[in-house]
């Protein structure tokens, strides 16, 4: 519901195996960002919750690398 008030800029990377937010849950907030243009989603297949976070159950160093990159390139276009 809070969709239509996001004024700033947000990035979401979405692990699409997410062991703590069901599919139906991606399913519906994807829905209510998407056409929010101050929104920039990722999801990232076969990965689990935290695949980012090295050394930890679920890292993902491909999935990690593109997460990275993405968020460096988002923070240089809106704090540069």
């Amino acid at each position: 519901g809070e969709a239509a008030n996001s004024a700033k800029p947000l990035m979401r990377h979405i692990a699409a195996e997410d062991g703590f937010v069901p599919k139906p849950a991606q399913e519906q907030m994807i829905a209510g960002l998407k056409d929010n243009p101050n929104v920039t989603l990722h999801r990232y297949d076969g990965v689990d919750h935290a695949f980012a976070r090295p050394g930890g159950a679920h890292y993902d160093r491909n999935a990690a690398d593109l997460a990275n990159s993405r968020t460096a390139d988002f923070l240089r276009r809106h704090l540069g």
